[in-house]
């Protein structure tokens, strides 16, 4: 690999070394890579690093809160974390056999250099929840059908979701002319005044990390609070 891979922004360090977790903590995803030979090491090392740089982050990200303090208590943090992250990715990551390349793209992480992936099509849909407690605003959470977690199916990139403000339901989700794609859950959707009380169609598909779509989900609907 000729370079490096490590993100150099704070924001991508965090969301990256994020994206990672959630990953590998899945249970199947634990499992499969076979991760519980490091347990003790992840419990009693990396994840205090992790939440340490997690905590003086949420401090440093907002500027009511972002002080000469806080901003040196966020690097010492990133220091600490970076040398942890690096062998998680190149020791037990990178090198272990049981984790494939579309893992580690999965994880926001390099493939290993050369290597072509196969990579699967999605099989199966996703399914969401849409939560409409905010005026003018729907949270649409989403996650693989049937999963317990929002972790994505092994090989996807991320979800489009088709949208459209419509008076009648559509026939198809040809009649969903708005596209927005996201990695990571959730959507947010955001309307105006005039909007309020119209109803919102939506549906949503997974897509791999070669940009090839799965099947679109049911279409919801959600009526703009």
């Amino acid at each position: 690999m000729t370079k490096d891979w490590f993100p150099k922004k704070m924001e991508d360090l965090y969301q990256t070394a994020t994206q990672t977790l959630t990953y590998a903590n899945d249970t199947e995803n634990n499992r499969r890579m076979g991760l519980a030979g490091i347990a003790t090491w992840m419990d009693n090392t990396f994840l205090p690093a992790y939440h340490a740089l997690e905590a003086t982050y949420a401090e440093w990200v907002n500027p009511a809160t972002r002080t000469p303090e806080k901003i040196a208590a966020v690097n010492d943090a990133r220091k600490h974390f970076t040398p942890l992250y690096r062998k998680l990715y190149r020791v037990f990551l990178r090198d272990n056999p049981m984790v494939s390349d579309i893992d580690l793209l999965a994880m926001g992480l390099p493939r290993r250099s050369g290597n072509q992936v196969p990579t699967p099509m999605p099989s199966k849909r996703p399914e969401a929840n849409i939560n409409s407690s905010t005026p003018r605003q729907l949270t649409v959470n989403f996650r693989n059908e049937g999963s317990s977690t929002s972790v994505k199916p092994h090989g996807v990139h991320g979800v489009e979701m088709r949208w459209a403000v419509l008076p009648n339901p559509p026939a198809s989700t040809k009649e969903l002319v708005n596209s927005t794609f996201d990695t990571r859950s959730p959507f947010i959707l955001k309307f105006t005044e005039e909007e309020r009380g119209k109803t919102v169609y939506l549906a949503l598909r997974w897509e791999n990390i070669r940009g090839e779509k799965g099947s679109f989900s049911k279409i919801l609907n959600a009526i703009v609070p």
